[in-house]
């Protein structure tokens, strides 16, 4: 009875948010609030522009990775500066690499800025999906995590700082992908 009574519950309030799609944002913003307090996760956030950033860290040798989450229109949108400067020899590399790399990625783009020189991986969510499943903040955010951290990162730090070429930089990603997924 109680797990009936729970269902009805969770049911009304999807219906509630919905019937309100002129506050989906504020929903959708209030939910991700709520996720990274639950998370305890340092962020500073700018509620006008519906913007947070945050900063982590991957490993010892202290790689910290900003990333920024917006809700902007019909979309929730998590990027990770990946390089934030590119060496000017090696532009032509990382646009072949990132190329080759959405091609394949299943979720989030790649995207390099020749002109301001610098790489960032992005997801975007539909915010009426997120707004009737709560849940998929966290699952899209996580994901988004894990590719920036065990494949996006370090495939463009290899191309960095090394002078091989693009495409044997992307079989080595496209292995350990292929590995990690067979896990």
């Amino acid at each position: 009875m109680k797990n009936k009574l729970l269902k009805i519950k969770r049911y009304l309030s999807k219906i509630r948010r919905v019937s309100k799609l002129s506050k989906k944002e504020k929903y959708v913003w209030n939910d991700l609030i709520h996720l990274l307090d639950e998370l305890q996760l340092n962020y500073s956030r700018n509620d006008a522009e519906k913007t947070i950033y945050l900063s982590m860290s991957f490993n010892e040798e202290t790689t910290v990775v900003t990333f920024r989450i917006s809700l902007y229109g019909r979309s929730l949108t998590a990027g990770a500066l990946i390089i934030d400067t590119i060496d000017a020899k090696k532009t032509n590399d990382m646009l072949v690499l990132a190329s080759h790399m959405n091609a394949v990625l299943p979720v989030g783009n790649v995207l390099v800025n020749a002109s301001k020189g610098y790489i960032e991986y992005f997801l975007e969510m539909d915010i009426c999906r997120l707004l009737l499943f709560p849940d998929e903040i966290y699952e899209g955010i996580h994901i988004h995590y894990i590719f920036t951290k065990d494949h996006i990162l370090p495939t463009f730090q290899k191309m960095q700082n090394s002078w091989e070429d693009p495409i044997f930089v992307f079989s080595e990603f496209m292995e350990k992908y292929q590995n990690k997924t067979a896990e």
